[in-house]
């Protein structure tokens, strides 16, 4: 395992993923605006549409390895963050699936750190 440290934040990987996969990642988030760097992440609802016939959002695309590692970040502080655990709470309190509130805090998560790195801050809540 390889540990990357951004700020307070460290990705931890397997081997298989390569130092050039973080950097395609890593070097445009200072630029990207919420909806763009949800789609680099695979994290934007994608619309199935036909005519009138109205299909469901799905999450597709992006990075996998990042929304894999995003995946269990996001599951980790849900239980240790107060910030996303709150969020978390507040979509399953308000009838959404446990899946759906685990994609909704992943998109928050990368959020949070695309204007921490634009802004060039450290983690405070």
């Amino acid at each position: 395992c390889v540990f990357l440290p951004f700020d307070h934040l460290f990705i931890v990987w397997d081997d298989n993923i390569t130092h050039n996969q973080v950097a395609k990642i890593t070097m445009p988030l200072h630029t990207l605006n919420n909806k763009q760097i949800a789609a680099l992440t695979g994290l934007a609802p994608i619309n199935r549409d036909s005519g009138r016939s109205r299909g469901k959002r799905r999450i597709q695309g992006g990075i996998n390895t990042i929304r894999v590692i995003l995946y269990m970040a996001t599951v980790s502080a849900i239980k240790c963050n107060p910030v996303i655990k709150a969020q978390y709470d507040l979509l399953v309190s308000n009838g959404k699936h446990k899946k759906v509130a685990i994609v909704a805090c992943m998109r928050k998560m990368i959020t949070i750190l695309n204007a921490m790195v634009r802004d060039n801050c450290v983690w405070a809540y």
